[in-house]
Order: structure tokens, then sequence, then C-alpha cells
């Protein structure tokens, strides 16, 4: 009876699974929170999204926050992208404090702010803190708890 995986096989699995295992389990114990928050706005560190309705998961550099929200990502690295950030604004606004969390209409509904958890309600579900659907352009994700408050956290900070 055959071996289904010999020991060589076994440790080139265990090593390509490390990596996986390090962002689905949370583990980031040598990070702050703002700088893995950085790293999952910037697609650094890349969290599996789809478009709302479809099973396909994306590739990591089309789920990347920066890709439609670079304004802050400018703000963030204190570099500014006009070109990019003019085209950033047409597909989702800024992400920072004031626009977050202070209380405002968006898309037509009644006035809402975002806190933690409607953030992360709307990362993972696309329903946001009025309970409207946004867009189907903005990826829903498989972003753990800490993974949302590291995000929640960078996008916050002095902003």
């Amino acid at each position: 009876m055959s071996q289904r995986f010999t020991p060589l096989k076994r440790r080139l699995l265990a090593a390509l699974c490390a990596p996986l295992m390090l962002v689905t389990t949370g583990s980031y114990a040598n990070q702050s929170e703002t700088d893995l928050g950085r790293k999952l706005y910037t697609g650094q560190l890349p969290v599996t999204a789809q478009l709302r309705g479809q099973d396909i998961a994306l590739p990591p550099m089309a789920s990347r926050c920066v890709n439609c929200h670079s304004n802050a990502a400018s703000q963030a690295s204190g570099k500014t992208n006009t070109a990019t950030d003019k085209l950033a604004q047409n597909f989702g606004p800024a992400l920072e404090a004031g626009v977050l969390r202070n209380r405002q209409s968006r898309r037509g509904g009644p006035a809402s702010s975002y806190e933690l958890g409607s953030f992360c309600r709307v990362l993972r579900t696309g329903i946001d803190p009025a309970h409207i659907l946004i867009s189907r352009n903005m990826p829903v994700f498989q972003i753990n708890d800490e993974q949302c408050s590291a995000l929640w956290q960078f996008l916050n900070q002095t902003r």
C-alpha cells in the first residue's frame, strides 16, 4: 500500500501552509495594530474577498482597499498621487475618521456613522450602518476580528 503523503511531501506542504496559517489564525504578535492595519489596507497582507453574490475569490491585487480609496493611502504615506486619488474618489469615499465617524447621509439613506462593529459588518456583508446595501463593486471580505480592528485603528489614527 503506497503512502499518500511521503515525508518530503509533508514537509513541503507544511512549508507552503505556514504563511497561510499565520494569516488565517490571526497570529500577528510581532506587529503593532496600526502596522497590521496599514498592511491590510495596502494589500501587503491580503484578505480573501469576492464580489457579493459570487463564489469566486478575487485576486489579492484586485481587493486591496487602496485600489479604490487611495486618497487615504496618500495621506497615510505622506505621498500624493493626484491622478490616482481622483480616480479612487470615483469608486469609493475617503476612509478616514472624519468621514467614517461623522453622522452623514450615505447613498441616499438616513444619516449614520461607523463604529468598529458596523465597519466590520460592511466589510463582511456589504451592509452599512443605516442597513443599506453598498455598491456591488465593493468586495466582501473574509476578515477576522483582529484584522478588522487593526484596519479600523489604522484608518482612525490622527486623520
